[in-house]
């Protein structure tokens, strides 16, 4: 992993994106492993691999990933709470 120091256009710094992926990784926030997550193929590898493909991202990819994935946990949070 590298300890990056980039920050991106919401004023994250790229190690704290790379570190906030790490939970994603592992399971969805709300649902464990939703199968219209982007991330679902890779939940199902050991951890081992999910690691290694989360080392081989660069910024911009998990920039786009972080915000996909607070996007869908805000959306999925305001349907629950309309229920």
């Amino acid at each position: 992993m590298t300890n990056e120091t980039t920050v991106n256009s919401s004023g994250i710094k790229m190690s704290e994106a790379r570190l906030a992926m790490h939970g994603r990784i592992l399971r969805c926030s709300l649902e464990g492993n939703p199968e219209d997550c982007p991330l679902y193929e890779l939940r199902r590898l050991p951890v081992e691999e999910r690691l290694a493909w989360l080392a081989s991202k660069t910024d911009k990819e998990l920039e786009r990933l972080l915000s996909y994935h607070t996007k869908c946990l805000d959306q999925k949070v305001v349907a629950k709470s309309s229920k």
